[in-house]
């Protein structure tokens, strides 16, 4: 039976190794986008790669759901919805 010295060992471990993960995840991904779009805000003007940036900031934010399953509500919420206060 583990101790809980062990336990709580394995559990630091586990923590460090997650903060190291996102550590790499922001200065590759997170920071940049930032970056970009700080710069453009303060200049008051729109990044002319802004699609590109959202879609690699998406690729980060989305990646956990797309492993759970194939569908996505948030891709459902963007699908084109009938007027309900339309006339046919």
């Amino acid at each position: 039976m583990r101790t809980l010295i062990e336990v709580l060992a394995g559990l630091a471990i586990l923590a460090t190794l997650a903060l190291i993960i996102f550590l790499a995840i922001y200065t590759r991904v997170s920071k940049p986008v930032n970056t970009a779009l700080t710069e453009a805000a303060v200049a008051d003007r729109v990044p002319d790669d802004a699609r590109q940036l959202q879609a690699r900031w998406d690729s980060v934010i989305d990646a956990p759901s797309r492993s759970k399953s194939s569908y996505s509500p948030h891709c459902a919420s963007h699908s084109p919805q009938p007027d309900p206060t339309a006339r046919s």
